[in-house]
């Protein structure tokens, strides 16, 4: 019985030991890739938020900063006098009401034309991010690539840096091209 107990023990961890092989085995053609990092780290991604920034920036400046202008010239010009009548109060007051809704419109404006772009800027890349992620893992025989994200069970090779660096050549060779074509449409 001490015999069958033993070699049902050998067999058990013996069993144990070939799923834990095939499971390893199994992994090493998986990967993780943290897709929010390359869109913040590479060179497109880059560009992108330096298209959004400068974009917000002219917004504020051509139609915030004129407004906000206004009404801190009311609000100056309302503190610093106080011999105004209660009609001139009153015609200041409605004016500052009608400045400070027309900025915040235009904030929300603002706000909506910036999110447009962002979510326009982003779905090119999620596109041509993917690709990478296919090439790459092509190149490495890789069966799955997983956002890291959504995947934390186990501990994979994370080929984030990889996918960035091609994602940059990529880039900068599309970036070339359409150089190089712009002497032609002129």
């Amino acid at each position: 019985m001490k015999k069958l107990v033993i070699a049902l023990a050998v067999a058990v961890v013996v069993l144990a030991v070939i799923n834990i092989v095939q499971l390893n085995k199994k992994n090493e053609d998986m990967a993780v890739f943290d897709f929010a990092r390359a869109i913040q780290e590479s060179d497109a991604g880059k560009e992108a938020q330096s298209v959004v920034d400068n974009y917000e920036e002219v917004l504020a400046k051509q139609y915030l900063e004129p407004v906000y202008n206004e009404l801190v010239r009311i609000q100056s010009y309302y503190q610093s006098n106080d011999k105004l009548s209660d009609k001139e109060k009153a015609d200041l007051e409605a004016e500052f009401a009608q400045n400070q809704a027309e900025f915040e419109q235009m904030q929300q404006q603002i706000f909506m034309e910036i999110d447009e772009l962002n979510t326009m800027l982003a779905t090119q890349m999620v596109g041509e991010l993917n690709e990478t992620v296919a090439a790459v893992a092509k190149n490495k025989k890789l069966r799955m690539v997983v956002d890291l994200e959504s995947f934390r069970y186990q501990e994979l090779p994370d080929i984030t840096d990889e996918i960035i660096a091609e994602y940059n050549i990529a880039y900068q060779k599309q970036k070339e091209e359409l150089q190089a074509a712009e002497p032609e449409q002129n």
